[in-house]
């Protein structure tokens, strides 16, 4: 059995030299992302947010085109590919906002909120 994720955070500087350095060893079975750049998330392969929306799609019976996933950081690239509308962040990475089909407002401005608002409709009870 292998640990599901290693989460390592510290000084900017010294993740990113953590995250060069682990990637020039091109380790077999593993995958590095991160979610800003204070932290380092160290998975195995093939796992991802992606890979457990595509669980939870077959669980469900419904298909990709049917998720809204929302994502701010890199560690969010794969499901922002993977959901029929991948929703970047406004104060996400311009790299992770290229492969978002939107874009919202940032975390500050309820980015989320607005979101919700454009792609559901909401009911009073």
């Amino acid at each position: 059995m292998c640990a599901p994720k290693i989460f390592v955070t510290g000084e900017a500087e010294r993740i990113a030299a953590a995250r060069r350095e682990l990637e020039r060893a091109s380790l077999e079975k593993i995958r590095v992302t991160a979610s800003g750049e204070r932290n380092l998330e160290i998975l195995p392969e093939g796992v991802s947010k992606a890979s457990g929306l595509a669980v939870l799609t077959e669980k469900l019976g419904i298909g990709p085109e049917e998720i809204v996933a929302v994502g701010d950081n890199y560690n969010d690239a794969e499901m922002l590919q993977y959901a029929g509308m991948g929703v970047a962040m406004g104060n996400a990475p311009d790299d992770v906002k290229r492969l978002a089909r939107y874009v919202t407002d940032t975390n500050d401005q309820h980015g989320v909120a607005a979101v919700i608002r454009k792609f559901f409709t909401i009911h009073d009870a």
